[in-house]
């Protein structure tokens, strides 16, 4: 059973958000959706039908600047509950984590001098017949903690677009070097052509000339 819980800084208690799909522990990556518009919070896991839900708050999340996986950090009030699943730590597989249009997962990975705690390579799920388990995943070994202040989310955004603009001059430059190549090449091939077509011209007419001069001797 996935069980969200939803707390912001000025709210007392925790609401917690139950889903109805069972047998989520399974060894099995799941997709897990949550999206929310003003009090009301949606939920999909997999292919299942979308659970809705009502908050008793309507407070904005706006510009997260940090984002902790895996544990709660020992800054948070937490109950009894929460702090015993907080303890335990997480051991799992993580793939295609996206906040918004944002991945703050790969940004992560990218620049790792933002993350508290190893970050190890894994093949877990990849032999599940689930279509969600072929992604690349990364197993956390150990409590990742709190990143602290560091960056917002939207320079991941900005890193990626830098990538992706630097992946594309190299295409196009390598594009236009190979057409330059071809040109140079295809161009040499011609005037070589064009030198065999008059040799056999000029053999020709010197067989002409030396049949005048004999036939003049004679």
């Amino acid at each position: 059973m996935l069980e969200v819980r939803y707390r912001l800084d000025g709210s007392r208690e925790a609401e917690i958000l139950r889903s109805k799909v069972r047998n989520l522990n399974n060894a099995q990556l799941h997709a897990v959706s949550i999206s929310r518009r003003a009090d009301a919070v949606s939920l999909q896991i997999d292919q299942n039908t979308r659970e809705d839900f009502n908050l008793t708050s309507d407070a904005e999340l706006n510009s997260p600047r940090s984002l902790v996986l895996g544990r709660v950090p020992d800054s948070f009030e937490l109950d009894p509950e929460m702090s015993r699943l907080s303890s335990l730590g997480f051991t799992g597989c993580l793939s295609a984590v996206l906040f918004n249009s944002v991945s703050p997962l790969k940004a992560a990975l990218l620049h790792p001098d933002l993350v508290t705690g190893p970050l190890l390579p894994s093949t877990c799920g990849s032999t599940s017949a689930n279509p969600y388990a072929a992604e690349t995943t990364h197993h956390l070994s150990g409590q990742s903690g709190s990143v602290g202040a560091g960056q917002p989310l939207v320079n991941a955004m900005r890193s990626d677009s830098a990538l992706i603009g630097g992946v594309i001059a190299v295409v196009i430059f390598v594009t236009v070097s190979a057409l330059a190549v071809t040109a140079r090449l295809v161009h040499g091939r011609k005037g070589t052509c064009q030198n065999q077509e008059v040799k056999p011209e000029d053999s020709l007419q010197g067989g002409v000339q030396s049949e005048s001069q004999r036939e003049y001797y004679i």
